[in-house]
């Protein structure tokens, strides 16, 4: 039995839940305390009558910290003992547990501090802590966590420092280092007083015989956060800021404190890769905190060196060994959103994929397509970008509108496309329809176990009208409506299915991205999309801040759209998100009238499937669509293609098992998606590709050596003559907008009228200062009829101030010697900027990390 005098201190803060069964475990300690004070810092009725019902000492100095709590313990107590055995209200020891302190002390007279094994409350087989250290960049390190005790760790150990939960110290030690110091971060405190131990020439270890439960109310965020000083994020900041303070050489210190603004910032793009946001204000706060309490940091680093040096310090800080292992061991695998058995690559059924890709066949990608609808993309993704989220048109004289969100898809064709730009339209209609059968086939997989009918469903989705037609029609914009939207309805459904919140955080930055797309290429599917978005959250409604944040980057792409729109009283033009975009054909001639009706016509398997409440889900978002498209015909196609998909989702949902019927009606549904897409491929027109240039080589030179600043009139002779002021090199796809085909630009039109006339007409009196007045540099002529070009050639060509620049496909060229006039510029929309940091913020999520991809979650113990 141990001789040590011991006074035990309880630090109570309003838990009586806590305290009762941490006053009766002190109550049956085999070595009893010489004294026991309970220090009641929030006034807790029931705390306070507890302690009396005990029949121990009880103060209640006011709302205080830890620290002084005990120095107030300390002068209410006789001065007639040598140890200090400090408790939490949490903490509940083992009958044996002050003896088996004790005789650690009296066996190791230079130890002034021991720790006992805490380990958790609720799981008494787990350990919680077995001793602190910190890594050599500060940052507070547990020794052991979440272990299970399989008396692994039993042996007696010198650590750096232990937490004051069951810590015994000498009095003497307690009075020489200061105590617990409250203007120290909670997190450090427990640190900073192992290393001013050791500072002092002081042993401190751990005493594993010694156990203490011990609920961890503090480090779970179970306290309230005026205690913490502030969130756990911001007080693991804070602490790691104060022991980097302590333990780093002063050129360093100082130096962190100077960076410390830029540290914070770059570390933001890394919280996110990591899935933890949380941790971005957290280190924000910590940063002002520290700036603002730099002379407490210093003083407290000067106090803790003044009592001698930190050399043995350094060779208890955590090795790299140590930190590697605890980054594994954090990593708890847990169950996650159920996972197909067979994936679309391990069950062989991603050769299905090479169908739609022979389907496609008639538009082999062989360069720049160009048709009344589509034009080749610019070859610099510089003025693409330039014309992405921006507002100022270059139509006649200048069009004050919003380039067209769809941009924003034409850019991201153009950064990677490996061929460049001028391939990056052909390329993607190409694919198109192969990478719908992944989508769709992963999109099957959420709610069909059988592989074979998900490749059912990829089929019948990219070999519809809807995907395979769009593509070979080169319908651009309803082929990537089609696409994105069953990758935003699969990722936010993924996204409340995860168990992790990595996970979640991962899947909502994923299903931001897929709306966004299909925001900007079809806003009228995006808002039917954004309902079901918002469903969900208010279904799992812990995640609904999630499904909101995937808004926003849909909501900063279309709100100037819509809100110019709105200002011109066409809001029907803002469900038009391209110059490129087509509208459907009628019912009555489109061919996908029949195949959508036999499609519809398969959901009634789908009432044999065994969840009706997905049934009749599905079958609402299914007759949303079909409403949405009667109404607006833009993204009509891309509506009834989701709208397809799932319908096949929910009637291959109801098949159960193999059967000879099954089998051969498999067969049929099989052979007539193949025979519908042989169809189409056969019949559809094959798109024949060009040189990318839209205007005469000379014309284009001369606007690159002018960055664009080249004004040339075209005319156009038919049926009417025709004039058109074109601006550089021609207006590129990402130059043409919806605005330019329904509002009027600002046009000269008196002045261009005259001058087309006079040039027609071979008349000179005053062209050459219509042409000086306008700017224009070059005259290109184009005639339907030869006899009437020939005939308009001549009458230009009699003007001498006219010079001859050749013919090519674009017609004939006159060069005016003219400098041109400044060409019209875009400039950003006020939130392009914002929206440009929403998508980095997405694509950061959405990146996966290791503990993501194989479905781990970290442990909050293991982050101290």
């Amino acid at each position: 039995m141990s001789a040590l005098s011991v006074a035990a201190v309880v630090v109570s803060h309003g838990r009586p839940d806590y305290l009762k069964a941490s006053l009766s475990a002190l109550s049956a300690q085999s070595l009893r305390p010489k004294h026991v004070i309970v220090v009641e810092t929030a006034a807790d009725l029931e705390s306070m009558e507890l302690v009396r019902a005990a029949g121990f000492q009880l103060i209640t100095p006011g709302n205080i910290q830890f620290g002084a709590a005990v120095n107030a313990a300390i002068d209410a107590l006789p001065k007639d003992f040598g140890w200090l055995w400090l408790l939490h209200e949490d903490a509940v020891a083992e009958i044996s547990a002050l003896e088996q302190l004790g005789k650690a002390a009296e066996i190791s007279p230079s130890v002034a501090i021991i720790g006992p094994k805490l380990l958790h409350f609720d799981d008494p087989g787990r350990i919680q802590q077995l001793g602190l250290t910190a890594t050599r960049t500060g940052k507070p390190f547990l020794l052991v966590a979440d272990e299970y005790d399989q008396g692994q760790h039993d042996a007696l150990a010198d650590v750096l420092a232990t937490s004051t939960a069951g810590m015994l110290i000498a009095l003497e030690a307690w009075h020489r280092l200061g105590g617990v110091q409250d203007s120290t971060p909670l997190f450090a405190s427990d640190l900073e007083l192992g290393i001013r131990a050791r500072a002092a020439g002081y042993r401190v270890m751990v005493e594993p015989s010694a156990r203490v439960l011990h609920a961890g109310l503090s480090l779970a965020g179970m306290r309230e956060k005026s205690w913490l000083g502030g969130s756990r994020y911001v007080a693991r900041a804070k602490a790691h800021i104060h022991t980097a303070t302590t333990l780093w050489p002063l050129p360093f210190v100082l130096s962190l404190y100077f960076f410390m603004p830029l540290i914070a910032l770059v570390s933001i793009p890394f919280h996110l890769w990591t899935k933890r946001p949380g941790r971005i204000l957290g280190q924000l706060r910590g940063w002002l905190w520290a700036w603002g309490t730099l002379s407490q940091r210093l003083q407290a680093r000067s106090i803790t060196r003044g009592l001698g040096s930190l050399a043995p310090v350094a060779n208890l800080l955590a090795t790299t060994k140590q930190i590697r292992q605890r980054k594994l061991d954090a990593l708890i695998e847990l169950p996650d959103e159920p996972k197909p058995p067979n994936g679309i690559f391990a069950s062989n059924q991603a050769w299905f994929a090479l169908i739609p890709l022979l389907a496609s066949f008639p538009i082999w990608p062989q360069g720049p397509i160009i048709t009344s609808w589509l034009l080749p993309l610019s070859a610099d993704l510089g003025e693409i970008f330039a014309q992405t989220g921006a507002s100022g048109l270059q139509s006649g004289s200048g069009l004050a509108a919003p380039t067209d969100p769809f941009n924003w898809v034409l850019l991201a064709l153009a950064a990677i496309s490996p061929l460049g730009s001028d391939w990056a339209v052909s390329l993607w209609l190409f694919l198109g329809p192969t990478l719908g059968y992944f989508v769709a086939w992963q999109f099957a997989a959420a709610f069909v176990q059988k592989p074979w009918l998900r490749t059912l469903v990829g089929l019948g989705f990219s070999l519809s009208p809807f995907v395979l037609g769009a593509a070979l029609g080169a319908n651009l914009v309803s082929l990537t409506a089609a696409l994105f939207a069953p990758l935003a309805l699969l990722f936010a459904l993924r996204s409340m299915q995860s168990h992790t919140n990595a996970r979640a955080l991962r899947w909502s930055g994923l299903s931001a991205i897929s709306l966004f797309g299909l925001s900007v290429s079809s806003p009228s599917l995006a808002m039917v999309a954004s309902l079901y978005f918002v469903v969900l959250g208010l279904v799992n409604p812990r995640r609904l801040h999630l499904q909101l944040l995937a808004l926003v980057p849909s909501v900063l792409v279309l709100y100037p759209w819509v809100q110019f729109w709105f200002e011109k009283g066409s809001m029907q033009l803002a469900l038009i998100p391209a110059w490129s975009a087509l509208p459907a054909l009628s019912i009555e001639l489109a061919n996908w009238s029949v195949y959508f009706l036999g499609s519809s016509f398969l959901l009634l398997i789908g009432l044999a499937a065994a969840k009706t409440g997905r049934w009749l889900a599905g079958l609402a978002l299914i007759l949303g669509l079909l409403a949405v498209s009667y109404f607006e015909v833009s993204s009509q196609l891309a509506q009834l293609g989701v709208a397809t998909l799932i319908a096949l989702v929910l009637a291959v949902s109801g098949i159960s098992q193999i059967n000879k019927p099954v089998a051969v009606a498999t067969g049929l549904v099989f052979a007539l998606f193949v025979g519908f897409a042989g169809w189409q491929s056969v019949s559809t027109e094959r798109l024949d590709a060009r040189e990318s240039r839209l205007m005469p080589a000379l014309v284009v030179a001369q606007s690159k050596a002018n960055q664009g600043d080249v004004l040339t009139l075209k005319l156009s002779q038919g049926d009417n003559l025709e004039a058109e002021l074109v601006w550089g090199d021609g207006l590129q796809l990402e130059q043409r907008a919806v605005a330019s085909k329904y509002l009027e630009p600002e046009l000269p039109a008196q002045q261009i009228a005259q001058l087309s006339a006079g040039l027609i007409a071979g008349n000179s009196d005053g062209i050459q200062a219509l042409i000086q007045e306008l700017g224009i540099s070059f005259i290109l002529l184009n005639s339907t009829d030869p006899q009437t070009q020939a005939q308009t050639e001549v009458a230009i060509g009699s003007m001498e101030f006219l010079q001859p620049a050749g013919r090519s496909e674009f017609g004939a060229l006159w060069r005016t010697e003219v400098v041109s006039a400044v060409a019209p510029n875009s400039t950003p929309q006020p939130l392009r900027q914002e929206l440009i940091w929403s998508l980095a913020v997405a694509g950061l999520l959405a990146l996966p990390t290791p503990a993501v991809v194989r479905g781990y979650r970290r442990s909050r113990r293991s982050e101290r």
